[in-house]
């Protein structure tokens, strides 16, 4: 029989207290934070690292130029190797630091929260208590949660006795957590729909 999932429950102090620590801190004090991973520092002790090979560079510069749409800046050379780093809390979760250069970091943020996140199909944490408005451009066409079009919108309560209507700032600045491309897990039940998923964004799985 499976548990009954209250969406409402108290998150569990401890967790609270960590969200709200690393929600406060500054950045210094998250550079400076030892728990947390970071390749560039020397707290690694306790990872198991090793080389990552590529031995076709040239190959992956080209998936890179053909996601960005123009030749690729960066030079083949400096993507031929890389440090892979494996968590020892979670086993088969392996770290690439830099993997992807920064324009294709840039341009993959650029796509996920400008065009995904305002795609009616993907849906967020947002949806199981908000009916989500979306803004369009003077052609009809979907426009970013962050355009002008957006500034104005509200996203209304599916009850307004338990929840208000919520602005777009507050959507993007505190209240929206995830969003979920190609199939929408239902995170509050824990299953997949039994529908047929909406398609995963061809660009960002060629990548």
């Amino acid at each position: 029989m499976t548990q009954h999932l209250d969406a409402h429950a108290r998150p569990p102090d401890a967790l609270r207290l960590q969200y709200k620590h690393y929600q406060k801190a500054s950045i210094h004090a998250l550079d400076q934070d030892p728990v947390l991973f970071d390749a560039h520092r020397r707290n690694l002790n306790a990872y198991d690292d090793r080389n990552f090979h590529q031995s076709e560079p040239e190959a992956i510069q080209n998936i890179y130029s053909r996601f960005l749409g123009e030749p690729l800046n960066t030079p083949p050379t400096s993507i031929q190797s890389a440090r892979l780093y494996e968590h020892p809390d979670v086993p088969g979760l392996f770290i690439i630091p830099s993997l992807l250069p920064k324009e294709v970091q840039l341009s993959l943020l650029d796509k996920l929260l400008h065009r995904d996140l305002s795609n009616a199909t993907h849906k967020t944490n947002l949806h199981i208590h908000y009916d989500i408005a979306y803004p369009q451009k003077s052609d009809g066409s979907p426009a970013s949660f962050f355009s002008n079009q957006a500034h104005n919108i509200s996203h209304q309560p599916k009850d307004s006795a338990v929840h208000k209507p919520l602005a777009m700032s507050s959507c993007l600045n505190r209240k929206l957590r995830w969003v979920t491309i190609g199939g929408q897990y239902d995170w509050t039940q824990k299953v997949y729909p039994s529908s047929a998923p909406p398609p995963f964004p061809e660009d960002v799985a060629f990548l």
